[in-house]
């Protein structure tokens, strides 16, 4: 009986007309896109019911319970909501935020067939980093045929983005999506001066020495934004630097070679005494050297002290962790914060990739 009204229902999804046949009829209208087939018995059930379900009728408890995630993702690929060669990025949609704009991508095979994509060409790279790569760019891609949906078409698809004759249609849906203003920014005397860039360098290196007891995320936000300021390197290799990295990295101070310091000249000593130097990896797994200041030094050794009582995992091995998750905090957020505390003129001019 399941059988049969599983076949009618995935015909019904496919065609989109018709009505499906649940096992049990709500009493409240319900979205069909609510429902989804039980892997086991093949019944349709609310997605919010369908592990209880699973777990008290179909497993009869013997099976343990499946995570709902599992679960879900189970019954989309029986509806047909996949292609079979997408296997890659399944796993990353089953740990994305299942809102709104995580369904329009899940719908789109061209945005899928991007998130596959990435997903392979992640191979080898850190897991959690290639999750949240791939999972911004696919939510990224959803947003901006979203947003073309308001301005054109409410049906359209990411095929139509790629169409010439929606050139002008897709500009305005990337203006919205990137959260551009209506007035175009055509004034030259907005672009920032040195002075500015500086006024920010010494605004950071205030708020280094004398925050070092404030609370440990307004510390790595300091630490972090600092690193990318003074380095002038690209957001994304700052905010990958590992823990041990940091802790392990020898003191090239106590292991200085006389014949060395003896072609040094009496800057190039001081700088060699007062500076510590560590390597991140940049494009193409080179070695990226990132110099670390007195000032900001001391206030690293302090999240190291710290990490733990702030509520740092153990398993993040991120230097810049994030509260309760494996994540990095992003270098780009670190800079934005502080270019906005300190109240010049275009703040928001300044960003990591004008350095």
């Amino acid at each position: 009986m399941r059988k049969g009204n599983f076949l009618h229902n995935k015909l019904v999804i496919a065609s989109q007309c018709g009505e499906i046949i649940p096992v049990r009829r709500p009493i409240e209208k319900v979205s069909p896109e609510d429902y989804g087939p039980c892997p086991t018995c093949l019944g349709y059930f609310l997605r919010e019911e369908l592990r209880r379900h699973a777990t008290q009728s179909c497993l009869g408890g013997d099976g343990g319970r499946p995570s709902k995630a599992d679960l879900k993702m189970e019954s989309e690929i029986m509806q047909g909501l996949y292609a079979p060669h997408l296997k890659d990025v399944l796993p990353i949609i089953e740990k994305m935020r299942q809102d709104k704009i995580t369904l329009v991508a899940k719908k789109d095979k061209l945005v899928m067939q991007l998130g596959e994509n990435l997903a392979r060409r992640c191979c080898g790279m850190d897991s959690q980093k290639c999750r949240h790569y791939v999972s911004q760019k696919m939510r990224e891609s959803a947003r901006l045929l979203m947003n073309f949906r308001n301005i054109a078409n409410d049906s359209a698809d990411f095929n139509e983005l790629i169409h010439p004759s929606n050139f002008d249609v897709v500009i305005q849906a990337v203006q919205v999506t990137a959260g551009e203003p209506e007035v175009d920014n055509t004034d030259v005397d907005g672009v920032q001066h040195p002075s500015e860039i500086n006024t920010v360098i010494e605004e950071m290196k205030s708020k280094v020495v004398e925050e070092r007891s404030s609370l440990y995320r307004r510390g790595q936000h300091l630490a972090l934004a600092h690193l990318t300021f003074f380095n002038k390197r690209r957001p994304g290799e700052v905010e990958q630097l590992q823990l041990t990295t940091f802790t392990n990295e020898p003191d090239y101070r106590k292991e200085d070679i006389d014949e060395i310091q003896d072609t040094l000249t009496s800057l190039e000593k001081q700088l060699c005494a007062d500076i510590q130097l560590v390597f991140v990896r940049g494009k193409r797994g080179r070695k990226v050297p990132i110099i670390i200041m007195p000032s900001c030094f001391e206030l690293m050794e302090i999240l190291v002290e710290t990490r733990l009582e702030a509520g740092i995992p153990k398993k993040n091995n991120y230097f810049f962790g994030r509260y309760n998750a494996l994540t990095p905090l992003r270098a780009c957020d670190s800079l934005r914060l502080l270019t906005e505390e300190a109240n010049i003129e275009n703040a928001e001019l300044i960003k990591s990739t004008k350095l």
